[in-house]
């Protein structure tokens, strides 16, 4: 898996991507807090440094579909379990999440 791993301080020079598709972990130290999905990873993590979500670095893996990116985005929720995705149900083979 390619990975980009980035500090906080860094997302906002990444380039702008539109229509490509990520899974993203935010961490605070070695311990993922978050995960999601984007097809635009700069706005998104723009929103997240606003939030008051509680993190330092990011991992970023561009994935090649819209299929791909669900089924990693919840493959890594069911095995990490962070702490901002804590509520999620599985809906008809998708996971909807409230955190």
């Amino acid at each position: 898996m390619d990975k980009l791993i980035i500090d906080r301080k860094q997302i906002f020079n990444i380039k702008k991507t539109k229509d490509r598709f990520f899974v993203y972990m935010l961490m605070k130290e070695n311990n993922i807090v978050y995960i999601g999905k984007t097809k635009n990873i700069k706005n998104r993590l723009q929103i997240h440094d606003r939030s008051n979500r509680d993190f330092n670095k990011i991992v970023i893996t561009e994935n090649k579909n819209q299929s791909e990116n669900i089924e990693k985005e919840k493959r890594y929720i069911k095995y990490f379990k962070p702490i901002y995705n804590h509520f999620y149900i599985k809906k008809q083979g998708q996971i909807s999440y409230k955190g």
